[in-house]
């Protein structure tokens, strides 16, 4: 199989005065707290608290929101009610100018909170690839430490257009949009810049993956979908 890189693409450093930082999470079993480790990300000074979509804070008592992945649809409102009051919470905070960070279905959440389409991408994704930084993503403080072709992980079926006054940062051959900044401090990702080699073995361990690799295969590009070994 693809070889995995042992370190993560950096994100977003944020300011040491931040004591509370969301997390919001759609897998019960693994929680950013556990991906990327505190200390990596110089993030948090007193706390960092998580919760499945279920309830959400008023924007007021929060300093910063990341919003993580998970196997459902940014356009599934039917099935999934806590879609709408999520993208109110992300919209109000990146208007409020607090550090938002959303993750392959989070940055899909964010551009549609911001007005921008949530689409089927070409093919799916699923492994390790690299992208391309865009020249303002070769600029930008954050991404530009990555290197301008990082390799990294991915795992979607959909894609983010760009919401009015998004940014891009980045592209690959499979997805045009990998990445998007919305202001200094609001990021989203297609791909998973948390991930690691270890991180991305848990993931693949759970039964239910191979199933879903199956499925992406069939229906995308089998260039650009990996066996989960």
């Amino acid at each position: 199989g693809a070889a995995r890189p042992a370190a993560r693409v950096a994100l977003p450093t944020m300011p040491m005065s931040l004591s509370q930082m969301v997390s919001i999470i759609y897998v019960a079993t693994k929680g950013i707290a556990d991906e990327v480790p505190l200390e990596k990300m110089q993030a948090f000074e007193k706390g960092f608290h998580e919760f499945l979509a279920k309830k959400y804070p008023d924007v007021t008592n929060i300093s910063g929101l990341i919003s993580l992945g998970g196997p459902m649809s940014a356009n599934d409102e039917t099935s999934h009610v806590w879609i709408k009051p999520e993208c109110a919470l992300l919209k109000n905070s990146i208007r409020a100018g607090l550090p938002v960070v959303g993750i392959c279905l989070g940055g899909q959440l964010m551009a549609k909170a911001l007005g921008a389409r949530v689409e089927k991408n070409r093919t799916g994704e699923c492994g390790w690839f690299r992208i391309v930084l865009t020249n303002k993503g070769r600029m930008d403080h954050i991404l530009n430490a990555a290197g301008k072709n990082p390799l990294v992980y991915h795992w979607h079926n959909d894609t983010f257009f760009l919401p009015v006054d998004g940014e891009l940062l980045a592209c690959s051959d499979a997805c045009e949009r990998q990445a998007f900044r919305i202001g200094e401090a609001a990021y989203a990702f297609q791909f998973h810049p948390e991930a690691d080699g270890q991180l991305v073995g848990q993931w693949l361990s759970a039964q239910e993956s191979e199933d879903e690799i199956r499925r992406a295969r069939k229906t995308g590009n089998g260039n650009f979908i990996q066996d989960r070994t």
